[in-house]
This record gives structure tokens, sequence and C-alpha cells, in this order.
């Protein structure tokens, strides 16, 4: 696949802050923006981690200061510009065509005590 970068389309890995109300509730704002094409909570120095993709730096700028900061409960957001992608082989189970075999999960059972090992669970989706 050819990088987008190089077609003068601008991809941000963004890191937001949440401040004064659930996670939840400002990622539930970012989901209905469609220049957000993946949203994941997590932890560390932000409470959630976006890939937006933009058209131009103006419509990153407008992006950024006209909606993004603008939803509630964002108390910062910080935009890592990429300008040139080296390596792209990033591919989530659930966005690429199914595999054989793709159907296969581990599931880490409620009692699992640490250093056991999860059991393997072959019945999902299986023919």
């Amino acid at each position: 696949m050819a990088s987008p970068v190089k077609y003068g389309e601008i991809r941000v890995h963004l890191g937001i802050r949440v401040r004064g109300v659930p996670v939840a509730m400002v990622a539930d704002q970012l989901v209905r923006i469609p220049e957000f094409q993946y949203i994941a909570s997590c932890v560390g120095t932000f409470e959630l981690i976006c890939d937006v993709h933009c058209r131009d730096l103006a419509h990153l700028g407008e992006l950024l200061t006209e909606r993004v900061r603008r939803v509630n409960g964002v108390e910062h957001a910080e935009a890592l510009t990429v300008t040139e992608v080296l390596k792209d082989t990033y591919l989530w189970a659930g966005f690429r065509d199914a595999e054989p075999g793709i159907e296969e999960r581990i599931i880490i059972p409620p009692s699992a005590t640490p250093g056991q090992p999860p059991s393997r669970d072959r019945s999902t989706n299986s023919p």
C-alpha cells in the first residue's frame, strides 16, 4: 500500500487527557467525528489514543481547535503528526479478512492465577 503521507494526506496519532467526566463519555463524542479512524482507551500519559486522518494542515487545525478541544472532558490533546510511514504491517484481526484459525481466541478465566497458562477456546465461530 502506498503511503498516504506521500500524497499530501495528514496522519496524526492523537493523545488525549480526560478530566472531570468518564473516559467513555469523551470517546462516545469522538466516535462521531469521521476523521477519527481509531480510538482506544489506555493507561499511561493519556486516557485515549487515537488515529486521525485529515486532508491537510488547515483541516487538522480546524479539527483540533473547533471540534476535539471543545469536547466536554478533553483537558489536553497532543498531536503527533506522521511525516513518513516507514513500515505498515499493523493489522487488527477484526479488520482483516477471515483467515483459517482467526476464530481462535485465548480465554483467561476469572479464576486463573498468575503463572497458569490460559485455556484455548476453539468453539467461537467454528464451522
